[in-house]
């Protein structure tokens, strides 16, 4: 999620595609922060937190704007999925982020349908 604090990601991605081997592959999984909420007993504390949130991203609305920044920087869309995280109860970040990336992400990479 580093390209949604990227001012210009059609430059990061162009220097991706630079670097990248013949054949090569990008992965990048961002949030839409305008469709993103947060819980909490404290209403205002969930302001703060995403007031803060959108002063410190550079592109709220990422996800449906990345094939526009694809396509300037001369890249090509292989797939494209839109997953849908709940995190309820007191479900850490850290098993959040170990099932994505021991579970969902290699999926994605691999063109593997979800396990039914």
């Amino acid at each position: 999620q580093v390209l949604l604090y990227c001012p210009d990601v059609v430059k990061v991605l162009v220097e991706a595609r630079r670097v990248l081997k013949p054949g090569g592959r990008i992965l990048s999984v961002d949030t839409d922060m305008s469709e993103f909420t947060l819980y909490s007993s404290d209403p205002e504390r969930v302001q703060r937190v995403l007031g803060r949130l959108k002063q410190v991203v550079a592109h709220t609305t990422l996800p449906r704007q990345m094939p526009m920044f694809i396509q300037q920087a001369g890249l090509k869309i292989q797939t494209a999925d839109s997953v849908t995280l709940m995190s309820a109860g007191t479900a850490s970040l850290e098993s959040w982020a170990g099932f994505m990336v021991l579970d969902t992400f290699p999926r994605m990479v691999e063109g593997k349908p979800d396990p039914e």
